[in-house]
């Protein structure tokens, strides 16, 4: 078997499925959140920026990371994103 870095340790590693494609829902926030190489996936993402144009990558969408390129914190993306989540569950 390769050895793929990172990615061998990445959560989605199994069934990356919407992680590639599509919006960033709850379930795959969690999953990166509770993913051991969420900084080295966003990290790639990040620097791919090509590569990167849509999915998920370290639990941030396309906008996110356009604006973690200009400056603003992961940390403080991320939080915000539990925080939008979190609210659509209070709601439902």
């Amino acid at each position: 078997m390769a050895d793929l870095g990172w990615k061998s340790d990445a959560a989605c590693r199994e069934d990356p499925g919407g992680h590639w494609d599509g919006p960033l829902l709850p379930s795959m926030f969690e999953m990166c959140m509770g993913c051991e190489v969420r900084w080295e996936c966003l990290m790639a993402g990040l620097k791919h920026e090509e590569r990167s144009d849509c999915g998920v990558w370290g639990g941030t969408t396309p906008e996110q990371r356009k604006s973690i390129r200009r400056g603003e914190e992961p940390s403080d993306v991320w939080d915000a994103t539990f925080r939008e989540f979190s609210q659509q569950r209070m709601i439902a």
